[in-house]
């Protein structure tokens, strides 16, 4: 008779469901599906994308903290270490190589499945914070210059200079429930980074973006 193996849970298992990442985050291309409207008025793009920009600011600090806590410390020096590396991916690394050393088991495996649902959020939140707002002039998106009255609708985009992502199927357009699907799964992700601090699920109050 072969050994026999240990099948290994779901390490999402004990994330409720209301935690647990949306498909379009699990699967290719890890983002929301293009909109095919924009909003009236300019300014409540920007305003959704300042939204997810400070959503996700504090969930680089819950982060900071998870660094702390799998060190054994909580001086500041820490905290500028972990800062003083360039990319959110890098400082993902960092986090996991310390989670390596002081975990094992089953709560090894999703602290790791906790870390890699982070680090597919990165890719769509820079598609958010390096993104551009574009007008619809007739039937063409327009890049917007906020120097200018111009008529709308508007959405979100790829700036001009990456050009992987005017590739075909690579180019996005988000308007506002695009954007605030991504700011869903940032609240998401700050509860589960801080139940692995806190041994519990903390609901972090999250408002919608409202048209009106």
């Amino acid at each position: 008779m072969g050994k026999s193996s240990k099948v290994r849970t779901d390490p999402r298992a004990d994330v409720p469901h209301e935690y647990r990442p949306a498909n379009w985050l699990i699967i290719k291309p890890h983002r929301p599906a293009n909109t095919e409207t924009g909003v009236s008025h300019r300014d409540i793009l920007y305003a959704v994308v300042g939204r997810v920009l400070s959503a996700w600011e504090l969930l680089e600090t819950l982060l900071a903290w998870e660094f702390q806590r799998l060190i054994g410390t909580d001086r500041i020096a820490a905290l500028r270490a972990l800062g003083s590396i360039a990319s959110s991916k890098a400082r993902i690394s960092a986090i996991g190589a310390a989670a390596d050393v002081q975990l094992s088991g089953d709560e090894l495996v999703r602290h790791k499945r906790c870390m890699e649902d982070v680090n597919l959020l990165t890719g769509v939140r820079n598609m958010v914070a390096h993104g551009m707002v574009y007008w619809l002039d007739g039937e063409r998106w327009t890049s917007d210059d906020t120097r200018a009255e111009t008529s709308g609708p508007y959405a979100l985009g790829p700036p001009h200079y990456n050009t992987s992502k005017f590739r075909d199927g690579s180019f996005y357009l988000f308007s506002v429930p695009q954007i605030d699907e991504i700011l869903s799964e940032i609240h998401k992700m700050q509860a589960r980074v801080g139940a692995i601090q806190f041994k519990e699920y903390r609901r972090y109050h999250r408002v919608s973006f409202r048209l009106s």
